[in-house]
């Protein structure tokens, strides 16, 4: 029995036609940095082991559970996953829309940590909890709203053409987008996420090509705050210390240098 040149066609036409929509030089699999994803996924499947290593002798830690840790980082990294699955999507152009939404909820988590839903975790209250075990940090959302939403200010007239740079005002918006949810966690007082978001916002101004008095401005004035925090004494102890043990880790190996300790 014979098979009919044209049935031959119809047959494998959706295959090749699928084929060629991965393989197309404007397809998302061709526009992936597989490099960075493939490194992600490696470090990820490395710290699960390395997880179930340190953990599952710790009964005083798991509860008795040899997989306790091992389960909730595998389930963390599988929403990692889903979530860049997600946006890549999605797609940039419909993210950028979702923007002032992303930045808007973020903002409201980070004010509700203020509230009786925060918990206090290692002198900080910067947490909410959640059922089953967990708890999340919004402060982590912020530093993902704040750097889509200064990069969708800083170059719209870029990308309209109508400067090559940032102007001014501009700079002074991106700017004040950053202030609210960066005012609102040193109110709880989270100093280590401040200091992230704050090299965040370095850095998006210099990527944007705004003009260098703003970013030698921003330095100074960072100098000036942390030499003016550290004489009035306002840090709390727990703070000091953290400090004093990146320096010195060796100071308090089993308490606040243990992480660095760990690290290094």
């Amino acid at each position: 029995m014979t098979t009919s040149p044209n049935f031959s066609i119809s047959r494998y036409a959706p295959e090749r036609s699928a084929w060629r929509k991965l393989t197309a030089r404007d397809s998302i699999v061709r526009r992936l940095d597989w490099l960075m994803l493939l490194a992600a996924l490696a470090l990820s499947a490395l710290s699960t082991l390395l997880v179930y290593s340190a953990t599952r002798g710790r009964t005083e830690l798991n509860h008795g559970d040899p997989y306790y840790f091992l389960l909730r980082n595998v389930l963390n990294i599988g929403i990692g996953i889903a979530l860049a699955v997600g946006t890549v999507w999605l797609g940039h152009r419909t993210l950028r829309g979702a923007v002032p939404i992303l930045y808007g909820v973020s903002v409201l988590l980070t004010a509700a940590v203020l509230t009786p839903l925060g918990a206090t975790i290692n002198g900080a209250r910067s947490w909410i909890q959640l059922p089953a075990g967990f708890s999340i940090q919004p402060s982590e959302f912020i530093k993902i709203t704040i750097t889509l939403g200064m990069a969708m200010l800083l170059a719209a007239k870029v990308d309209a053409g109508d400067r090559p740079y940032p102007d001014h005002r501009t700079v002074l918006q991106a700017l004040g987008l950053a202030a609210l949810p960066i005012l609102i966690i040193l109110l709880m007082p989270d100093l280590g996420s401040v200091m992230v978001l704050v090299v965040i916002v370095l850095a998006a101004l210099l990527a944007s090509g705004a003009s260098n008095r703003w970013i030698a401005g921003l330095i100074g004035a960072g100098i000036a705050g942390c030499v003016l925090i550290w004489q009035l004494g306002v840090l709390d102890e727990y703070q000091i210390n953290r400090f004093a043990a990146f320096a010195n880790p060796a100071l308090d190996p089993a308490g606040v240098g243990y992480n660095t300790n760990q690290a290094r």
